[in-house]
């Protein structure tokens, strides 16, 4: 964990968030926690609205976009992973699945 201010996330200029360092060897459950921490940033904002009291004026459409890709390199991810490839696409797929780490990986995701 640590502290970090966030420029891309508020119109109304940096904030104060914490950046949780996310591991797993699997990349299918990488894609996955990044996905349900995601989904549960959005639910909080709608909870905090649905309850009278003023969202954190946030670019949600910012993170639903997250949202989306980081759905589309799951799928990515498990289509690479359920194809074997033959023999001569073994590196190929690794680099592929590399590149799909390496996206996941940016941006980070960071809890607020």
């Amino acid at each position: 964990l640590s502290q970090v201010a966030m420029n891309d996330l508020s119109p109304a200029g940096p904030i104060q968030a914490v950046e949780i360092l996310m591991e797993s060897p699997s990349l299918a459950d990488m894609c996955r926690m990044h996905h349900a921490v995601i989904r549960r940033i959005q639910a909080l904002v709608l909870e905090q609205a649905a309850q009278g009291s003023a969202p954190p004026d946030l670019r949600m459409q910012y993170l639903r976009q997250i949202q989306a890709n980081h759905e589309m390199l799951l799928k990515e991810a498990q289509t690479l992973r359920d194809r074997p490839p033959l023999e001569e696409e073994g590196t190929a797929t690794a680099e592929k699945l590399l590149h799909i780490y390496r996206q996941i990986r940016n941006p980070s995701l960071v809890l607020l």
